[in-house]
């Protein structure tokens, strides 16, 4: 049996327990996004065989020492974000290994931006998966979602590229490379300016929601929609009430979490009172049910028909 026939029948043996091991660095890495309060998509996979021959062929090594046989990577739209997933993975796993490519590129350098890391289960997570995948190890990425796009086009432009490029090709990458760089930076940039705007107190309050609802539920919610009620019923809270509606809300969510994690899990299929429950002003809604509901409903009549507020009164178990 030649070497990589015996790579095959080792890594086929072995990628059940890779997937096992995606399933719970996922499980443990999606636990800590929410509880940030940051919107995330994580991803897992584990490498094709075809991708495991070329890494054999073009560096010959044992199995053991491919970094990626399991991946999972963790995309978010600000750089901010990805910046407080750090510290959530160096808390929660073995990290052997990080690379930060940003910092590795000289000044006059572009290309990919991203956070590598290759981890390994705690103890307490490990237990969770056979014995065999306890010591596997998996690379773990943390990337914007401009980034994200680089790096699938840069991997298809550059394995399908059979020779070195053209200039005139390579500064067009390098212009898409400069352009999403700039995407990231105005979207930071954009979103810093806009949450202390003058004026833009609906949108703090739809910040302050998000923040509260993505740590109890990862479902995606309708942003435009949130907008639309929240600038209704803002008026609930008097312009005393206003500059402490985050610290409200928080103490809200953590005076009825349990309650409202039952919700989340119970209706996460029904249709019928998704549209409002799924979407982070209900936890204001919510609140408000609780503390002045002859005010909500009144306020709500205005905005959309008291049948849809009904819906998520009875989900509650609150009369309004």
């Amino acid at each position: 049996m030649t070497d990589l026939e015996s790579a095959r029948e080792e890594y086929l043996s072995l990628r059940p327990h890779y997937k096992a091991l995606i399933r719970v660095v996922q499980a443990v890495l999606q636990a800590a996004i929410r509880k940030e309060g940051i919107q995330a998509t994580v991803t897992g996979r584990t490498k094709d065989m075809a991708q495991v021959f070329r890494k054999l062929i073009t560096k010959p090594r044992d199995l053991s020492e491919i970094p990626d046989l399991a991946g999972v990577r963790a995309c978010v739209l600000l750089p901010s974000d990805a910046a407080k997933i750090k510290p959530c993975i160096e808390q929660l796993f073995v990290v052997r290994k990080f690379e930060d490519k940003r910092v590795l590129m000289a000044s006059n350098e572009l290309g990919y931006y991203g956070q590598h890391f290759d981890v390994e289960l705690r103890p307490e997570d490990a237990k969770r998966i056979p014995k065999v995948a306890r010591k596997l190890r998996c690379e773990l990425q943390v990337q914007t979602r401009a980034h994200n796009l680089w790096s699938d086009f840069s991997h298809d432009v550059t394995y399908k590229s059979p020779t070195v490029l053209p200039e005139e090709v390579v500064r067009r990458v390098f212009r898409v490379v400069a352009l999403l760089d700039l995407v990231d930076t105005e979207i930071q940039a954009s979103r810093d300016a806009a949450v202390t705007t003058p004026g833009f107190e609906e949108g703090a309050m739809v910040v302050a929601l998000e923040r509260q609802y993505f740590e109890l539920t990862g479902k995606p919610h309708d942003p435009a929609l949130s907008l639309y009620m929240v600038r209704g019923l803002k008026s609930l809270y008097t312009d005393a009430e206003r500059p402490g509606f985050e610290a409200r809300i928080a103490d809200f969510v953590n005076a009825q979490r349990g309650r409202l994690l039952v919700r989340y899990q119970q209706y996460s299929d029904n249709d019928r009172v998704a549209a409002i429950l799924f979407q982070p002003e209900a936890l204001m809604i919510l609140e408000r049910m609780q503390a002045n509901s002859f005010a909500l409903r009144e306020a709500w009549e205005k905005i959309l028909p008291i049948e849809l507020l009904q819906d998520l009164s009875d989900v509650w178990g609150a009369a309004i």
